[in-house]
């Protein structure tokens, strides 16, 4: 599959673009999936819907483009996979795809900035 077609575009607020990889982008569908809970404030569940969406619309040749909420939520579930406080999501942080890291960084940068 040549490489356009198998990696995913996140746009971040402040214009910069990171790059994952299509198995990266399936595992935060899954995130965002694991966290819809029936229990969910709707104004939650919505979040984590419109990131489901995002997510699940993206395609090779456009990019993600994820509220700043949306941000905010794709930020704190991947720090609590890094904290390994959800063992629904990985058992382990170790395993934790490199690139999704670096979007965790990226991500914790730009919201930074915008504070």
């Amino acid at each position: 599959m040549p490489e356009r077609l198998d990696r995913v575009t996140i746009l971040l607020s402040n214009g910069r673009q990171v790059r994952i990889s299509w198995e990266a982008r399936q595992t935060l569908v899954h995130l965002f999936e694991v966290g819809l809970q029936p229990s969910l404030h709707v104004d939650v569940a919505e979040r984590f819907l419109g990131g489901l969406r995002a997510f699940e619309g993206a395609g090779a040749t456009w990019p993600v483009e994820l509220t700043h909420d949306q941000q905010m939520l794709l930020l704190d579930m991947l720090r609590t996979w890094t904290r390994n406080e959800n063992r629904e999501i990985d058992p382990d942080p170790k395993t934790m795809p490199v690139e999704l890291g670096l979007l965790r960084d990226a991500l914790a940068d730009d919201l930074s900035a915008d504070e």
